[in-house]
């Protein structure tokens, strides 16, 4: 479907969509972004420092970021 003759059809899909809200993160997202930029910035989290959950969400975002950096056009 071309979006340039799309017309009411697109309008109405975009009424629909799920996606015309601003995404708004949770508390807990922020504070895992928080920490994740604290630890790329070299602050020196110790083993014990944050919870299991904390370091997983840690890492999960780490990976998500490094596939986003891997798959962006440059």
């Amino acid at each position: 479907m071309c979006l340039a003759t799309s017309g009411a059809l697109l309008t109405a899909k975009c009424a629909e969509c799920d996606g015309r809200e601003p995404y708004e993160p949770s508390e807990w997202f922020a504070h895992i972004w928080y920490l994740y930029r604290l630890q790329r910035a070299g602050y020196p989290f110790g083993a014990n420092e944050l919870s299991v959950e904390e370091w997983m969400d840690i890492g999960i975002l780490r990976d998500e970021m490094g596939r986003m950096e891997r798959f962006s056009v440059k």
